[in-house]
């Protein structure tokens, strides 16, 4: 990774980086920074040049290094441009305009590309001082550098080219860097690629379909090549927050998996993605147009009690404490696992596990969520949040980002992304007793607070949050563990669309 650019102020040496800054106005010909010459003999190509020099007579400053050659000297007139940077062509072939980058030497779509220019340097008159190595305009993304009546640019943003150096009176000040870019090419399969007939979300392809994923709210709308199709969709509702004291697991967020006809373009359908509940609190809708909504999953129950679950799609767990809190109702049917995926127009949802009291057999706790596939775990059955379900086939793309690994805490991993578990209710003053006890749902599912296997990096007696996307219920808290304790955060909805590509 190359370092930033050089700096020149008053007569101090300039800053080495991944490319050097050119040597400031009358501060000597040995001021500019250096480059980056890697001493590893097997990849000795240089990443980045030094600066341009100055003398003390010149009427310009140095110009700054370019990924692809030396920032100009500051001696004769039209100088001080900044380093050339150079061309990567990882977003296509030459023939293609490059999606990423700045303007670059030559014309037409191999002109496209370039990063890492050097900045022009500043001067004491007017003349602009070209970055990137530019005859007559800036390339590679380096920044102008001018005199005091001359506008001074910043480097290109997303190139890494250096900004253009301002002149030595006039109270103006250089440009800014433009900031830097990773890109990541891979290649994929035939099978994996297809021409989008509507814009909104995060667009793939697998199985002959076009898939949507929208992880935020956002528009479905059809372009022109769109003609009347049905549409499979997956919508699931924000997980519910875990209670804070002796707390119940948030539930899952209700699953609702189907078709629907769109007609004729143009069509354009609002999308919600409903936010993951906060302590003691729903998660909130999500919706593809609002006849088709899910409902959030149900909040935990916290002290003081008696504090039962919210209702949900499924539902929270009830608090512990005194006394005990009932159970969450949840507004969804049972997923019954595995096809049909259609699920009822009041989608998969459970109820939640309810709580203990002080007066029953040790120990009093907070029961789990529900989540898709199964009720919340009661203290008898360890508290554990209720299973999440696995996708209709369409949505199982082996390289999706969302979703969560199945059989975390309850056995070995299998394969598939799962959604929509409940959170684990938390054990009062008392370590796990079992198997799962307190454990988030298969699916994202927060843990309870007070088991000690869960993932580390969470403050003691707080519950976990469920993951992102999932549409999971957050676990309980314990604030008898840690007077600090929160319940888990519900992780967020999802909202899937697919058609024929």
């Amino acid at each position: 990774v190359g370092g930033g650019g050089g700096y020149k102020t008053s007569d101090s040496p300039t800053q080495d980086g991944g490319t050097g800054g050119g040597s400031g106005w009358n501060a000597g010909s040995s001021t500019y920074g250096a480059g980056n010459t890697p001493d590893d003999p097997n990849h000795p190509q240089v990443q980045g040049y030094r600066g341009g020099a100055c003398s003390q007579s010149d009427v310009n400053a140095g110009g700054g290094g370019g990924a692809g050659g030396v920032g100009q000297p500051g001696e004769s007139p039209g100088a001080s441009a900044g380093g050339i940077g150079i061309q990567c062509l990882i977003s296509g072939s030459p023939a293609n305009p490059q999606p990423v980058g700045a303007p670059g030497p030559g014309s037409g779509a191999a002109a496209t590309g370039w990063f890492a220019g050097g900045g022009g340097g500043g001067g004491r008159d007017n003349r602009a001082r070209y970055g990137g190595g530019g005859p007559s305009a800036p390339y590679s993304g380096g920044g102008t550098g001018g005199g005091p009546a001359k506008t001074v640019t910043p480097g290109t943003a997303s190139s890494g080219g250096g900004g253009g150096g301002y002149g030595p009176s006039g109270g103006g000040v250089g440009g800014s860097g433009g900031s830097g870019i990773v890109v990541v090419r891979y290649q994929i399969v035939a099978s994996q690629t297809g021409t989008a007939k509507a814009t909104g979300g995060s667009i793939s392809y697998y199985g002959s379909k076009t898939i949507h994923a929208f992880t935020g709210n956002g528009t479905f709308a059809t372009t022109s090549d769109w003609s009347a199709a049905t549409v499979e969709y997956v919508v699931i509702g924000g997980g519910g927050g875990g209670g804070q004291d002796d707390g119940g697991g948030g539930g899952a967020g209700a699953v609702k998996i189907g078709t629907t006809p769109i007609g004729a373009h143009p069509v354009s359908t609002a999308i919600q993605v409903g936010a993951g509940g906060v302590q003691k609190t729903a998660g909130t809708p999500s919706y593809f147009g609002t006849p088709i909504t899910a409902p959030g999953g149900g909040y935990g129950g916290t002290d003081p009690s008696p504090a039962p679950g919210g209702g949900g799609g499924s539902g929270g767990g009830g608090a512990g404490g005194f006394p005990d809190g009932a159970a969450g109702t949840g507004s969804g049917d049972d997923f019954p696992g595995s096809s049909p995926f259609v699920s009822p127009s009041n989608g998969w949802g459970n109820d939640g596990g309810s709580g203990r009291d002080n007066t029953g057999p040790a120990p009093y706790s907070g029961g789990g969520g529900g989540g898709a596939s199964e009720a919340g775990g009661g203290p008898s059955t360890g508290n554990f949040g209720g299973r999440g379900m696995q996708l209709s086939p369409t949505f199982r793309d082996p390289s999706q980002s969302v979703g969560a690994p199945g059989e975390v805490g309850y056995g070995a991993p299998q394969p598939g992304r799962y959604f929509a578990a409940g959170g684990g209710g938390t054990r009062t003053n008392t370590p796990t007793s079992g198997s799962g006890a307190g454990v988030g749902g298969v699916g994202g599912g927060g843990w309870g607070g007070s088991n000690p296997a869960k993932p580390p990096g969470t403050p003691p007696g707080s519950g976990t949050p469920g993951d992102v996307n999932t549409g999971s219920g957050g676990g309980g808290g314990d604030i008898n563990n840690d007077a600090s304790a929160t319940g888990g955060t519900g992780g967020s909805g999802l909202v899937l669309i697919a058609y024929p590509t």
